[in-house]
């Protein structure tokens, strides 16, 4: 019996061993562009002739290179200004479009009146990549992006490496699987990236900076999607804004700062993640949340909140959070941190506020009793502010019942965003 355990035991392992090989095998070959995939060049020089993109007579224009394209070829465009607009339909799927010289130097500028510059239909296509990327401008003719998603079926898409710039609105995105990576998007009229409908996505390692409106903005039932190591600065609204029932966002590891609205405002956003975020000079509260109860609880986490015009987090309808290890610095007119309407926490923990404009570190006005642990409150701002009030809790101030312990050290802030400032 042992040696038939024995050889069960190892025909078993090998079944295995197979099946792992077999799955990574597949997955790899799903990965990979299609085998008799093939490469056209564009050049400004080039000619829109039958058979054009090779090295020695690459096309002149995308046109012609999407004419000659089939499903996952590459697209390699030289360095120079196009004029017109990209239009990459559903047939193209797979295609993968980069630039020779990188953005600075391969600019597609759409001239035409009511025209996107870049429109993506197409599933698990890749537009510009890391140091191979395109500038993208000159849609500015209301309400015209930059670069178009406007499948919400397509999937896989990929816009990486990219400056995306002087349009109306930057980028407005829908779909399912999307990475917007390594880009910077700036100095556009309206927002930075509008996202209707985005599914499991994910915005990491972008420069959103100097935009007219919202930095970020998720809207139309956005959910599961990632936001982190971003740097989102000196836009005209808000830094990130998740409405209409846009649930489970997590958003980590940003350095959000200079935004003229709040830093970060998440309404009927539940199951959200907010982790080791710096919040820095926002114009309005640095956090403003309130939470869908039917999506889950929230977690919100290793934030740094400093010099906040208003609150630097403020809470409504928020039903068993968990609000742990954040700090609250030097706020310019209000408290630091704020409770108003049926606001109630499962974990309210190891957080820190002082140098309040008003003196107050901690407000409740929820309609509920709130209960601390182990948070520490610095003095007021004013310097006439007492640091205590009459219940005998440093900072504390507000209608409804508060108490805890108090903890003579301020959180260890940590986060992997501190590099970004």
């Amino acid at each position: 019996m042992y040696e038939m355990n024995n050889i069960m035991d190892s025909a078993m392992k090998s079944f295995l061993l197979k099946l792992a090989i077999f799955l990574v095998g597949t997955a790899l070959a799903l990965a990979a562009p299609p085998s008799n995939a093939k490469t056209i060049n564009i050049e400004l020089w080039g000619t829109n002739t039958p058979g054009c993109g090779g090295n020695a007579n690459p096309c002149g224009s995308f046109l012609a290179a999407l004419f000659h394209a089939a499903p996952g070829d590459r697209i390699v465009v030289g360095p120079g200004r196009y004029q017109g607009s990209v239009i990459i339909g559903a047939p193209f799927s797979g295609l993968r479009v980069e630039s020779r010289a990188g953005r600075f130097a391969t600019i597609i500028e759409s001239t035409g009146p009511g025209l996107e510059a870049v429109t993506i239909r197409a599933s698990n296509v890749r537009f510009g990549r890391k140091g191979k990327g395109f500038t993208v401008t000159g849609a500015s003719d209301g309400g015209i992006f930059g670069i178009l998603l406007d499948e919400p079926s397509a999937s896989g898409i990929r816009i990486e490496g990219n400056r995306i710039t002087g349009n109306d609105r930057g980028l407005e995105l829908s779909g399912n699987k999307l990475l917007v990576r390594h880009n910077l998007i700036d100095q556009n009229d309206v927002w930075g990236i509008n996202c209707i409908g985005c599914i499991n996505s994910r915005f990491e390692d972008n420069e959103i900076i100097n935009n007219g409106d919202r930095g970020i903005r998720l809207i139309g039932g956005s959910e599961n999607n990632i936001v982190r190591r971003n740097e989102i600065r000196n836009n005209q609204g808000m830094g990130i804004a998740s409405t209409d029932s846009s649930t489970r966002l997590q958003v980590r590891d940003n350095a959000i700062v200079y935004n003229d609205g709040n830093g970060v405002q998440l309404q009927r956003g539940g199951g959200s993640l907010m982790q080791g975020n710096i919040l820095l000079y926002n114009g309005g509260n640095d956090l403003d949340f309130d939470q869908d109860a039917e999506s889950g609880p929230t977690t919100i986490q290793n934030n740094l909140s400093v010099k906040s015009r208003y609150a630097a987090f403020e809470f409504r309808e928020i039903v068993n959070g968990s609000f742990r290890n954040n700090l609250a610095v030097a706020t310019r007119d209000e408290m630091a941190i704020r409770l108003e309407v049926d606001a109630t926490f499962a974990n309210f923990s190891g957080n820190g506020s002082y140098g309040t404009h008003d003196g107050c570190g901690l407000e409740n006005e929820s309609g509920f009793p709130l209960t601390f642990s182990r948070h520490h409150f610095g003095p007021g701002g004013e310097p006439d502010d007492s640091p205590f009030d009459n219940d005998g809790l440093d900072g504390v101030c507000g209608t409804d019942t508060i108490d805890g312990t108090i903890s003579q050290k301020p959180p260890a802030f940590r986060a992997n965003v501190a590099r970004r400032l």
